[in-house]
């Protein structure tokens, strides 16, 4: 099954067109005259700069998702993986995707805390029941239309007994 993130190919995308269309902008009115060119300029400059910087902030963010190997349905026919964005000092989050139609349809069907759930924690009942353990703290889980989503609470590991 193939594994595409399509909203971070949506989100290069746009950036990468709004650079191009403002470089357009400046090549197309080269030969006007100078009032429309530093108009053309002074509106445009900001955007290709801005949509650079945030092209550039997109590719260095990268290095900070890690995905977790994929857990097939019994049929094969959805996986779920989980995705982990870690933000360094700030935190970070979990994310567990549901994908189906050969990787090329997925949907984001729990949210939680840095390493609130694990690929271990992910285990199929059957086809369209999907059970995901996760700790307690600060979650959303959902559903999707092909797929039933419970989202039991794990208990934290009990605290060290204390020396003597």
């Amino acid at each position: 099954m193939l594994f595409v993130e399509w909203w971070l190919v949506k989100r290069f995308a746009v950036l990468i067109a709004l650079f191009l269309a403002s470089c357009a902008g400046w090549w197309l009115v080269r030969n006007r005259r100078k009032s429309i060119r530093v108009a053309v300029v002074v509106l445009s400059s900001p955007v290709a700069v801005l949509s650079g910087l945030m092209l550039a902030l997109q590719f260095l963010a990268v290095g900070c998702l890690s995905y977790s190997p994929p857990v097939y349905s019994p049929d094969r026919s959805h996986a779920a993986r989980v995705r982990t964005d870690d933000e360094g000092a700030t935190g970070g989050n979990s994310h567990v995707e549901i994908f189906w139609n050969h990787g090329f349809s997925s949907q984001e069907v729990y949210w939680g805390s840095w390493k609130s759930v694990d690929v271990k924690d992910l285990r199929w009942e059957d086809n369209g029941v999907l059970n995901v353990m996760h700790f307690p703290h600060m979650y959303a889980c959902q559903g999707s239309r092909s797929v039933k989503v419970i989202c039991p609470e794990r208990p934290y590991p009990p605290d060290p007994p204390s020396g003597p």
